[in-house]
């Protein structure tokens, strides 16, 4: 069961990249003080409970593994798609309730990345949500999607949200992308849960802000 769950995890961190170009190099991966995440690139400041779990780049990068793993199995061309899907993001921060190795049937998490989009021309957040939206339904996730794509606000700024269930195997995950274009930047959020996001979660999407 641990092992499943971090493999799903590492799952929702490679099926993020949706369209774009190869990530720049000059963008920041933001940086955690004192249970704050501060990124100047995108001009964002979010709060993290003390108690949470920061998950460092060493575990991103097994974790991403783990999903490549997973999804890919032994099929060479979509592990190859895959690999360059991790060139085309940038992993901000990944944070989840419990440590990875906890014995829990649920761990609640966050995860950011960002998605360069020069040279994609014209990109909404709506549409690229429906990318992704496409990109599970054709997956091995056996998704379903509860509602519509609807637009919210968090830290002021104008982003679209995308409630799903993905299966894996016969356990369900409930999850909720939210989506914003900074900079020519996807900024993508993704939030994980039991049913429905957590006193906790919301309280750490309502302590975002953006200069």
């Amino acid at each position: 069961m641990k092992k499943l769950l971090e493999m799903m995890i590492g799952a929702v961190c490679v099926v993020w990249p949706v369209i774009g170009a190869i990530a720049s190099e000059t963008i920041e991966f933001g940086e955690i003080q004192d249970n704050k995440y501060t990124n100047d690139f995108f001009g964002m400041s979010m709060r993290i409970p003390a108690s949470w779990n920061v998950i460092d780049n060493q575990q991103q990068k097994r974790l991403m593994e783990s999903g490549t793993k997973l999804l890919a199995g032994n099929d060479a061309k979509l592990k190859q798609k895959f690999d360059l899907a991790k060139l085309r993001t940038v992993r901000l921060f990944m944070i989840s309730k419990y440590p990875l190795k906890a014995r829990v049937a649920v761990n609640p998490y966050i995860i950011a990345v960002a998605e360069n989009l020069n040279g994609v021309g014209d990109l909404t957040p709506e549409q690229y949500l429906s990318i992704l939206k496409r990109q599970l339904m054709n997956g091995k996730f056996n998704a379903r999607f509860p509602g519509k794509i609807e637009p919210v606000k968090i830290g002021g700024k104008d982003f679209r949200k995308l409630d799903s269930i993905l299966f894996f195997g016969k356990m369900p995950v409930w999850q909720t992308y939210y989506a914003a274009i900074i900079k020519d930047y996807i900024l993508g959020i993704t939030v994980s849960y039991d049913k429905k996001i957590t006193p906790e979660q919301q309280q750490i999407l309502d302590s975002i802000k953006f200069e």
